[in-house]
């Protein structure tokens, strides 16, 4: 392998040692971004791979032979959530000791020592730095901002040889950032499948009746008499909203309406503030005004600048459909060209267990050549079956009738009380909570002998999942809709999976209706990919293996489609019986 010695100097260096192929994965992508010219790998890696460790490792090999005597702005180490971002510097971070890595969260994640006190805790959203040096408050300095992590990790974005941070942190750096992130050698997307629906979460442009009555109660609490047009012009267009005249033709003139109020209200805080530095408590309330007005006024200002495609949606009041007060929003669909915004090193490595070829160049304009690498499955298929146990057509019309939803609920009881009698637990994954609940309510009407663990609308899954995990009375099921992703259950924690019907995007989301309508291929890989990344929560090493069945015909047609290029890694199989045989 041509970059052999230098893949195996970046793992001592990282303090690993390579496993199974790795060096051998790693030896592919580096060739490809070296000597076949390209700028973006998209890497599509099966549970076990190691990407993490993969994509790591790329980078380092990369960043030494680009620039030998670089010792800083090596990469970017992306991901989904702070839980992952954790994750991730756990795991390097205690291999080495000379601070390679560095983890940036928002200013929320971060306790501010000078301003914390044991019934009001304060984060860097209130840093007072400002106060201290605009009043001579040295001391305070010299206490407590010398030490404050805070304060420490954004000295050393600039020159830390791996940064570890979230992808809304990212957004927020490249596309507001008055001083953004250097570039670096290589950026690495883990999780890239979430990308484009984090991005359009992240940029979304929210309004409604309450919020706009809010913000018109703040101006009229925080800011003088003098703003009150601004206290005008939002009652106004509040009533505008409740009257429906916001619509998808006229909403650009609305938002650039919008957007001027929000920087009128975010000045006037900044300037009101400025007024108050002698008063810390009104001082620090002002800026966070007005830093909350300008991030808002950023997202338009972004709509308006960039120009990407979105989508308009107006929900009126509707208490029939729980639809509580007058809304609109604006979304993107796809990330698009604005990847070329994001792009901020030479290479862009994607990886997921579940990317394919198509959704990223049908949803993402990458720049520069793209190659695609796809490894084989690291665990053994017999250890991950799926089985299709009498499933039914299950759709937004079938499940409106009581005695389909009731067929569902025995079947899943079947299967539960099957494995029940081998001393199993499981998880059920369910698209709604209306299903969750259905079907919660069936296992628990028939006594069995085993443990429910619901989760109920507005409860934190992480809460759920670790009751789950601690309980030691014998055996469980876990009900959520929340868990095709995520989570991880190996061994006995989980030894079957019941996925009750496709996990189809709302049409009931406007975007998710545009995306069917003009991208329906997208739409089934989107769920296609849901259903794959589910169907792996239970098997987390090659000794490892767990049973997936699925109860719905629309799943069958999506499994068993060609484009189904993860089919591989599973053993698939059709039955209308239960028996031991189901069981490795």
């Amino acid at each position: 392998m041509k970059y052999e010695k230098q893949i195996l100097e970046a793992y001592e260096r990282l303090g690993f040692k390579p496993r199974d192929r790795q060096v051998e994965h790693v030896n592919r992508i580096v060739s490809a971004f070296l000597d076949e010219g390209a700028k973006n790998v998209i890497l599509s890696a099966p549970t076990g791979t190691g990407k993490s460790i993969i994509g790591t490792v790329v980078a380092e090999v990369l960043h030494a032979i680009r620039y030998p005597d670089a010792k800083g702005n090596a990469s970017f180490l992306l991901s989904a959530t702070n839980v992952l971002l954790d994750q991730y510097f756990q795991t390097f971070n205690d291999k080495t000791s000379d601070n390679k890595f560095l983890l940036l969260k928002g200013a929320g994640n971060y306790e501010c020592p000078a301003l914390t006190d044991p019934s009001e805790p304060a984060t860097a959203e209130s840093c007072a730095i400002a106060i201290f040096r605009k009043t001579g408050m040295q001391d305070m300095i010299d206490k407590y901002c010398g030490g404050c992590e805070y304060m420490k990790s954004r000295a050393l974005k600039s020159t830390a040889r791996h940064i570890i941070t979230n992808y809304s942190y990212f957004f927020i750096d490249r596309m507001y950032a008055t001083h953004p992130m250097p570039r670096r050698t290589v950026a690495v997307f883990d999780e890239v499948h979430l990308l484009n629906d984090l991005f359009t979460e992240h940029n979304a442009i929210y309004v409604s009746e309450k919020r706009l009555e809010k913000f018109a109660q703040e101006v009229n609490d925080h800011l003088t008499i003098s703003n009150s047009t601004i206290y005008k012009d939002l009652r106004a267009m509040k009533d505008a909203l409740v009257a429906g005249r916001i619509t998808e033709k006229n909403h650009h003139e609305w938002l650039r309406a919008l957007l001027d109020v929000y920087k009128e209200i975010s000045d006037a805080a900044k300037g009101a503030a400025e007024r108050n530095v002698r008063n810390a408590g009104k001082y620090l309330k002002l800026q966070k005004l007005s830093k909350k007005y300008y991030n808002l006024g950023c997202k338009i200002d972004d709509f308006f600048q960039f120009g990407y495609p979105t989508v308009f949606e107006y929900k009126p009041r509707d208490l029939k459909k729980g639809q509580n007060e007058h809304e609109m929003s604006v979304k993107p669909i796809f990330i698009g060209e604005m990847f070329e915004v994001l792009d901020n090193a030479d290479y862009n490595l994607l990886m997921s267990a579940t990317i394919s070829e198509q959704y990223a160049k049908r949803t993402m304009t990458l720049p520069g050549e793209t190659k695609h690498i796809r490894l084989e499955p690291q665990f053994p298929k017999e250890n991950k079956q799926v089985i299709f146990y009498k499933p039914q057509a299950l759709n937004y019309n079938s499940m409106k009738d009581p005695e389909t939803v009731k067929k569902l609920c025995a079947t899943t009881w079947q299967i539960v009380d099957h494995h029940t009698a081998r001393g199993e637990r499981g998880i059920v994954l369910a698209p709604s909570f209306a299903i969750v609940q259905s079907v919660a309510g069936t296992l628990r009407g028939m006594n069995g002998k085993y443990r429910v663990f619901e989760h109920l609308r507005g409860e934190k899954l992480a809460d759920v999942l670790e009751d789950f995990k601690r309980y030691k009375g014998g055996p469980a099921v876990l009900l959520t809709p929340s868990g095709f992703e995520g989570i991880d259950l190996p061994g006995d924690l989980s030894r079957y999976q019941i996925i009750v019907k496709a996990p189809y995007g709302s049409l009931g989301d406007q975007r998710t209706k545009t995306i069917l309508d003009r991208y329906p291929d997208i739409y089934a890989l989107t769920t296609l990919m849901k259903l794959t990344q589910g169907a792996g929560r239970s098997v987390r090493s090659a000794e490892d293996y767990a049973v997936t069945y699925m109860l719905d015909t629309g799943i069958q047609r999506l499994w068993t489609a060609k484009n189904n290029e993860w089919a591989d890694e599973f053993m698939t199989r059709f039955t209308s019986n239960l028996s031991n045989d189901d069981h490795l």
